[in-house]
């Protein structure tokens, strides 16, 4: 789902220098994300679609690559109406234990967590919504992830991986001679 971010990655450094370029690159995707994580009309149209699925009557899950994502994305929730919790590493074993808990039994229509911890374990067979709200590159975790929502559950009539694509960020590009 394309979403309506926009930023250019301001990258501007001599490319025939392979070293800088590469930190001048992660430097402008790291403010990228930065900004992508504080931009308000991405949020709330993520937790739209959320918000949607969740009126639905689907078990959501939210992913992103941030803690403080995560929290941003629970407020904006929240003023969505949707009751939604948030997992990361730093949610204590006993809350986490009882989120999950609520999701399985269908008592919490919602959870945001940050995909690390959501990849390691997350067991809810009535899952059939994941959100995935930032850009993740590695293809054996969209793997992972499609496999969470193919568990049987009998509550469970179909299975949706919706992928926030913020197509109108504009990256550097090379010719073919390596320029900018």
């Amino acid at each position: 789902i394309d979403t309506p971010f926009a930023t250019e990655w301001p990258t501007r450094t001599d490319e025939s220098n392979p070293e800088a370029w590469r930190r001048a690159s992660l430097r402008d995707r790291q403010h990228t994300e930065r900004d992508m994580v504080a931009d308000r009309a991405r949020n709330d149209f993520i937790a739209e679609r959320v918000r949607d699925d969740v009126r639905a009557g689907h078990a959501t899950l939210v992913l992103s690559g941030r803690v403080g994502h995560c929290a941003t994305l629970q407020r904006t929730l929240y003023r969505h109406g949707v009751a939604c919790e948030v997992l990361t590493g730093a949610t204590k074993h006993t809350e986490r234990a009882a989120h999950l808990r609520a999701l399985r039994a269908g008592t919490l229509p919602c959870l945001v967590a940050t995909a690390q911890l959501a990849d390691e374990g997350l067991d809810v067979p009535r899952l059939d919504r994941v959100h995935v709200a930032m850009p993740f590159r590695a293809p054996a975790r969209a793997m992972q992830r499609l496999g969470r929502l193919m568990r049987p559950h009998e509550a469970k009539r179909d299975a949706v991986l919706r992928d926030y694509v913020d197509a109108k960020v504009v990256l550097p590009v090379r010719d073919a001679q390596g320029q900018l």
